[in-house]
């Protein structure tokens, strides 16, 4: 007969301190689709295994860690003898099988950049470094985030063939976007620099100011109100800048390669 083998198709790894040889004919595979725990009791046949592996049919849960392995069963470790067996499976040695996505969260606190330019060269809103450097950095004075993405209108599309309410999709429109920020006692540069009816573009760096990073969004806009809001409330004061986005925004478009710096001769 041949040796049993193992096939697990998941972003877990699979400590079993057992398997037993297969009574079938064949050799022993079962195929995971999903993270799942499997028991490190034995498991002499088919049956008995994939009633462990697979997580609708229970079983007691057991280390599950995110690694890969595909291979035959060694010997060594038949009928209970070793230690626990890591079963890993590798996408490269089985081309066609997916991997899982990793991600890295993070907060847009301390990372995302808000950035008000007043002008654009370029035709497709896409500003250059030297663009990018000439607006005005208001991250530090912004309280809140309201808007400042799109949404899709859709079309329905019934038939009298069907039942079913299809639709296509439609016009692209913004929402309503505003920034309320913090009111400086002494200074008014934000309050001047976005006054009614001034136009420019708004730029959200979602991942901060990281050259080659698809994470620029540009919005044209003009300013729509500014008005201050007034509480008794034990809270710093702030006022509200409304804005109307005038043309598609730019999404996703490449932040510019910082600029070059230049080295200063050595003194002697």
């Amino acid at each position: 007969m041949e040796q049993d083998s193992l096939l697990i198709c998941g972003d877990v790894e699979v400590h079993a301190s057992t398997v037993g040889p297969s009574t079938r004919s064949r050799p022993l595979r079962c195929v995971v689709l999903r993270p799942v725990a499997v028991s490190s009791s034995t498991c002499s046949d088919h049956g008995r295994l994939a009633g462990r592996l697979h997580p609708h049919r229970g079983g007691p849960r057991a280390d599950v860690r995110p690694h890969w392995w595909y291979g035959p069963v060694p010997p060594t470790r038949r009928r209970g003898t070793g230690p626990p067996l890591p079963l890993r499976f590798s996408p490269a040695a089985r081309p066609g099988i997916w991997t899982a996505v990793q991600v890295q969260k993070f907060s847009r606190r301390g990372v995302t950049r808000v950035l008000w330019l007043a002008k654009i060269a370029d035709a497709s809103h896409v500003p250059t470094r030297a663009e990018l450097t000439a607006g005005t950095d208001l991250t530090d004075g912004v309280a809140a985030i309201d808007g400042w993405s799109l949404a899709n209108k859709p079309i329905e599309t019934p038939t009298l063939g069907s039942t079913f309410e299809t639709k296509i999709p439609g016009a692209d429109e913004a929402d309503d976007s505003s920034l309320t920020f913090y009111e400086d006692q002494t200074a008014d540069t934000i309050e001047e620099l976005l006054t009614k009816d001034v136009t420019g573009f708004m730029v959200m760096l979602r991942k901060g100011d990281v050259p080659g990073s698809r994470s620029m969004d540009v919005f044209p806009v003009r300013v729509g109100s500014r008005s201050a809001q007034y509480s008794v409330d034990n809270e710093a004061a702030k006022f509200v800048v409304n804005f109307s986005i005038t043309e598609k925004p730019v999404q996703d478009a490449a932040i510019p390669p910082a600029a070059p710096t230049t080295e200063r001769p050595a003194t002697k």
